[in-house]
């Protein structure tokens, strides 16, 4: 299997594990799945991760993130196993896993926040 279908098929199965085992009603946040960066090799794979809160302003919010982030990253394993069972035959090695958090989202809602408070102030 190419690196890139590979790589897509990885995003998928750790998509679903975190909207089955940390949905956004139990979280109070969004986490996704920005990216599976998989080695040339196909033995090591980077999971960069994104997390929105919900109703919360990010810092105080920030706690929480830091600690759901550190269970994925504990589950790791798990997350490992649920690869195999659904794409184990697919692929031709099952990569070692490594989380990182993408900030991206985050910083494009902040982003809009000031846009919109910029915008409000305007108004008035």
């Amino acid at each position: 299997m190419k690196k890139h279908r590979a790589a897509q098929r990885i995003h998928g199965v750790i998509s679903t594990f975190l909207q089955r085992y940390y949905p956004p009603t139990q979280t109070h946040m969004l986490i996704s799945v920005m990216e599976v960066d998989l080695a040339p090799d196909g033995t090591n794979a980077k999971v960069f991760l994104s997390f929105l809160p919900i109703g919360v302003d990010d810092r105080k919010a920030e706690p929480a993130v830091q600690r759901i982030f550190q269970l994925i990253v504990d589950e790791k394993d798990e997350i490992k196993r649920q690869i195999v069972i659904q794409l184990g035959k697919a692929i031709r090695r099952i990569p070692e896993l490594s989380f990182k958090r993408d900030q991206s989202a985050r910083k494009a809602s902040r982003v809009t926040q000031i846009l919109n408070s910029e915008f409000s102030a305007r108004e008035s």
